[in-house]
């Protein structure tokens, strides 16, 4: 559900500004969050600053929960896709992931398919277009920088 940004704002006890923001550090294109912003999104800003919020803090930590397990094929096309900053309605084809983003990565229908099944990956129709889930961006974000740090 939508709502406006500087109601979000107000709730949240920041400036319209700061939260837009924190979004965009999370990944969020400025369409989807001005003039109305996703729960979703809100959800994930509530999740990278709970103290600031007044939320508990989480029993577990994420960085102790071990992700999926998925394969190298799917890490690869998440790590694109993360890069080329694919939350929301920034989508892409599979024509663009497979012919030009993801040329050398074999299997990358079946990755495609494994990352919508884990949760990593949303899928409009039955062929795409593709975006990543923006309420499991921290996730994402650890996976790509583990891919980045190994080959950079």
């Amino acid at each position: 559900m939508k709502q406006p940004t500087h109601q979000i704002a107000r709730e949240l006890g920041v400036h319209p500004a700061n939260l837009i923001f924190r979004l965009a550090a999370l990944g969020a294109p400025f369409d989807e969050v001005w003039p109305e912003v996703d729960a979703s999104w809100i959800d994930a800003v509530r999740q990278s600053a709970w103290e600031q919020f007044g939320l508990s803090r989480p029993q577990t930590s994420r960085t102790n929960v071990a992700p999926p397990p998925i394969s190298s094929s799917a890490i690869q096309v998440l790590s694109k896709l993360w890069r080329q900053r694919c939350f929301g309605s920034h989508t892409a084809s599979l024509d663009v992931i497979k012919n030009h983003w993801c040329k050398t990565t074999p299997n990358v229908e079946e990755a495609i398919r494994e990352l919508g099944e884990v949760g990593y990956l949303q899928i409009e129709g039955s062929r795409g277009p593709y975006s990543l889930n923006s309420a499991r961006s921290g996730e994402i974000e650890r996976i790509a920088r583990q891919v980045a740090d190994r080959s950079g």
